[in-house]
C-alpha cells in the first residue's frame, strides 16, 4: 500500500519548465505526508524548453542546503529526470552525472522507433552505472498517447542484471509500467520497482496512492520495491551499481 513506502524519487519543482508548484511547496508537502525521503529530479537539460542546465542545478542545490536545515527529518536528493536518446545515451557527462544522488532515465523523444531499437535503447541507459531506474517506460499517456513498442521481458532482465529498478510511475495519465507487463516480472529474479508519483504540483503526492494500486494489480511484492526501504537501504541499493 502507499503506506509502505517511505519515499518519492521522481519528484519535479518550477525549476523544471513544466513543474508547477515551487521547491518549497514540493519538499514542505513531502514533509507533511511523512516522507522520509524524496528526490527532486528536475529535467535533464537535452529536454528543450524544460531542462536545467549545469549552472541551475548548482543553483538548486543551495536550495537544498537550506531547505535540509528546515526539514532535518526528511532526507532531500539532488537527483534528475535524465533524457534517453535514440542510441541509449544520457544527458551529462560522466563526471557530473556521478554528482548527483540519484538519477531515473527516461525516453521523451522518437516514440516511433521499432521495438527492436527501442529496447536497446533503454537497455544501454540501464549499463550507465549513473541510471538508478528507468522512469515510465512505454511512456504511454492514457487516452492521448500510445506507449513505445519494447521487449519488456527483456527489459526486466537487463534490469536485473544491471540492478536498476523500474520505475511504477503512479500518475493517472500514466500507470506505467502497466500491469500487464508487470506480471511478466514475476518468473525473473532480482527486478526491482520504484514507485514514484512524477509529481509536477504538491497534490500529485496521492499519486503514491494510484501507483501501489498498479503494482498491485502486476503482483509486485513489497520486497522488491525498493523505496519501501529505509533510506541506509535505498542508498545501498544506488551506491552498489555505481560501484
Amino acid at each position: 500500500t502507499a503506506d509502505d513506502l517511505r519515499g518519492d524519487l521522481h519528484v519535479h519543482s518550477t525549476w523544471s519548465g513544466d513543474g508547477r508548484s515551487p521547491l518549497d511547496d514540493m519538499v514542505r508537502a513531502a514533509a507533511e505526508r511523512g516522507l522520509e525521503y524524496i528526490a527532486m529530479t528536475e529535467h535533464g537539460e537535452d529536454l528543450a524548453i524544460n531542462g536545467l542546465s549545469r549552472e541551475q542545478i548548482a543553483a538548486e542545490r543551495g536550495e537544498f542546503d537550506r531547505l535540509r536545515a528546515e526539514y532535518p527529518q526528511l532526507q532531500i536528493l539532488s537527483g534528475s529526470e535524465l533524457n534517453i536518446s535514440p542510441e541509449g545515451g544520457v544527458d551529462y557527462d560522466p563526471d557530473f552525472l556521478a554528482s548527483f544522488d540519484w538519477c531515473v532515465a527516461s525516453v521523451h523523444t522518437y516514440f516511433d522507433l521499432d521495438e527492436a531499437r527501442q529496447t536497446d535503447r533503454i537497455i544501454k541507459a540501464m549499463q550507465n552505472p549513473a541510471v538508478s531506474a528507468i522512469g515510465h517506460l512505454t511512456g504511454r499517456k492514457i487516452g492521448h498517447r500510445p506507449g513505445i513498442e519494447v521487449n519488456a521481458r527483456a527489459v526486466f532482465e537487463a534490469a536485473a542484471d544491471t540492478g536498476t529498478a523500474l520505475e511504477i510511475n503512479g500518475h493517472l495519465h500514466r500507470l506505467d509500467v502497466p500491469a500487464d507487463q508487470l506480471l511478466l516480472a514475476r518468473d525473473i529474479p532480482g527486478v526491482k520497482f520504484v514507485i514514484s508519483t512524477d509529481s509536477h504540483h504538491t497534490t500529485e503526492f496521492r499519486n503514491l496512492h494510484w501507483g501501489a494500486h498498479n503494482a498491485r494489480r502486476g503482483w509486485v511484492e513489497r520486497s522488491s520495491v525498493i523505496n519501501t526501504m529505509p533510506f541506509a537501504g535505498l542508498m545501498s541499493f544506488v551506491n552498489a551499481k555505481r560501484s
